[in-house]
């Protein structure tokens, strides 16, 4: 039988490789852990059980956050552990009880042939979830919504442009997450309209409101958006310049002005390549 506090302290160390945050109930033999490497920090237990037969087992709780993230996570673990690992289990059918008992995994079924898949199809298949995620943004459940903002990022980040086509209102549904008070929530609207913005400046009705929206995040105090989300907001700024420059008011560049010089570097660059392509696209001055 395995020492289960070596188990414990390999876990950890193999957590601090990959800079996740994490906290340790020695007497419980649990791990509580934070993923940062998503959308969404990602919230996980890890606790250490004894089973039947005197065997070890290892259960992985997503509490909060990115399934990919907590799956990413379990992977780097397993492989840290390598042949010591016995066998995976069902997280359905591990429960905490006097008697733990975990069976194999079945392995999954076959991928069809890539001649096989209709484009029609993964069209279809695409539309169908985006439509079911946009339900759980606007369904009025904090968590759920947290959740499938999350899996929209991730979305158009790979097909931004399909993401558009298939929800109609989108730039009103992301006007309403950039005004959000969970910090999570405009994170990820803003990464959204990023990956998009060339696709969704188009069809807005009023651009500058979109633009009023957009300043807001980045005028927001840094207790409530943080950098990363400022970064992404003038990412997008800076293709909505190029196409719709002249809705760009003069509060809008003086609040460009100000931020001209943060001390974010990354930040600093975006806003000054906001400025430059306003410049050319500023009308010749009329000479008399």
């Amino acid at each position: 039988m395995e020492d289960p506090a070596k188990l414990l302290r390999d876990i950890q160390q193999c957590l601090k490789q990959h800079a996740v945050d994490f906290e340790t109930s020695r007497k419980k033999f649990k791990i509580k852990a934070v993923v940062y490497a998503s959308p969404l920090p990602t919230k996980l237990h890890i606790c250490i059980y004894k089973g039947d037969s005197a065997e070890i087992v290892v259960e992985f709780q997503k509490r909060d956050g990115s399934v990919s993230a907590c799956v990413q996570t379990f992977q780097k673990v397993v492989s840290q552990l390598g042949s010591r690992v016995d066998r995976l289990c069902a997280p359905s059918q591990c429960t905490q009880s006097k008697t733990l008992t975990c069976p194999a995994l079945s392995p999954p079924p076959a991928l069809p042939p890539l001649d096989t898949v209709c484009v029609e199809v993964v069209a279809a298949a695409q539309q169908k979830l985006i439509e079911h995620l946009m339900e759980m943004v606007q369904g009025g459940y904090w968590d759920q919504q947290k959740q499938a903002v999350a899996e929209l990022v991730d979305i158009s980040s790979v097909c931004g442009d399909r993401l558009v086509d298939c929800q109609q209102g989108i730039a009103d549904v992301l006007l309403g997450l950039l005004a959000s008070d969970d910090e999570d929530i405009v994170r990820c609207a803003a990464l959204i309209l990023a990956n998009t913005v060339t696709a969704i400046a188009p069809l807005c009705q009023d651009v500058g409101q979109l633009l009023d929206s957009m300043f807001d995040v980045l005028e927001s105090p840094g207790s409530l958006v943080n950098a990363d989300t400022k970064r992404h907001m003038t990412q997008a700024l800076g293709s909505i310049a190029q196409t719709h420059g002249k809705h760009f008011s003069e509060q809008h560049l003086s609040a460009l002005r100000r931020y001209s010089s943060t001390s974010d570097a990354t930040l600093r660059e975006n806003i000054g390549y906001v400025e430059s392509v306003l410049k050319q696209r500023a009308p010749p001055a009329i000479r008399v």
